[in-house]
């Protein structure tokens, strides 16, 4: 056992001191209190502070106050833990279970998003409920050479259907680009895959609109779809993404929903440029 510098209240470097705590509680079946002030101990091991587990724990980090660091598996009711908390019988809490931090909204049941991945809260539908709408959380850049589907920021649901329904999927938003021709495809994605019919659109920037007459160098255009599917129960993850429309170096940069577009008072507003020009999200089921 390793005790030199430690600056743990128990410092275990392998299984000797467990088993020397053993058998000094078998030999004088009495309780034993390891802290750095004398108190009594009311159970057979008591420690008065924090509590560190592991060879590459010890020694290493500090464990939070009154608290313990485990290295590796614990097992709870079973001899042979294969995660790392992993209880056999019943397990009982009060409060909220916090995936990624969030404890969702009432009503809410955690989806599986597969192996390695945090689950995440989705609502479950109800027929002719408005189950998910969301808007953009930040703008997506493409040039030329982005030919691969890329999600725009914000714009993805996952739904969870208990039964079969037809699912409304509508998107609206709009892309910028300081030149014309400009070209880009955007695509509604279930589950990775575009639906069968009006699912994609092409957008090409060549007209400015009305308002934007004499300002050339922010080009606008928008998309715009619904598409209607007939999902069967089971859990789908609804993406909207983008792509470049034409791999030439003649189609010049765009940009996805914006926040940043310069336009004089005399042409626009803030709040009308933000309104075109971020992307929405809406899943409706029935």
């Amino acid at each position: 056992m390793k005790t030199k510098s430690s600056s743990y209240k128990l410092s275990i470097g392998g299984i000797l001191l467990l088993v020397c705590l053993v058998n000094a509680l078998d030999s004088f079946a009495q309780n034993v209190g390891i802290g750095s002030v004398a108190f009594t101990p009311l159970n057979m091991l008591d420690v008065k502070g924090n509590m560190v587990i592991g060879s590459g724990y010890s020694g290493v980090n500090t464990a939070p106050t009154n608290g313990l660091l485990i290295q590796g598996n614990t097992g709870i009711g079973t001899t042979s833990p294969t995660e790392m908390l992993h209880v056999t019988g019943n397990i009982r809490f009060s409060g909220a279970l916090m995936p990624n931090n969030s404890a969702g909204t009432s009503g809410q049941v955690l989806t599986s998003q597969g192996a390695g991945v945090s689950p995440v809260w989705s609502t479950v539908s109800s027929s002719g409920t408005v189950v998910y709408t969301t808007s953009q959380t930040g703008s997506l850049s493409l040039t030329y050479t982005s030919t691969s589907f890329t999600q725009i920021p914000g714009l993805t649901y996952t739904l969870v259907l208990s039964a079969a329904a037809k699912v409304m999927i509508m998107t609206q938003g709009g892309l910028y680009s300081s030149s014309y021709g400009s070209i880009a495809d955007v695509g509604i994605f279930i589950n990775g895959n575009s639906p069968t019919s009006g699912g994609l659109q092409r957008v090409c920037v060549t007209n400015y609109g009305a308002s934007l007459t004499f300002d050339l160098s922010n080009l606008f255009e928008q998309w715009n779809m619904c598409v209607i599917e007939s999902l069967a129960a089971g859990s789908y993850t609804i993406t909207v993404q983008a792509r470049s429309g034409w791999n030439n170096s003649r189609n010049y940069s765009m940009t996805v929903g914006s926040t940043a577009l310069s336009f004089s008072s005399a042409q626009t507003t803030t709040t009308d440029v933000n309104t075109r020009d971020q992307g929405i999200l809406h899943v409706i089921t029935f």
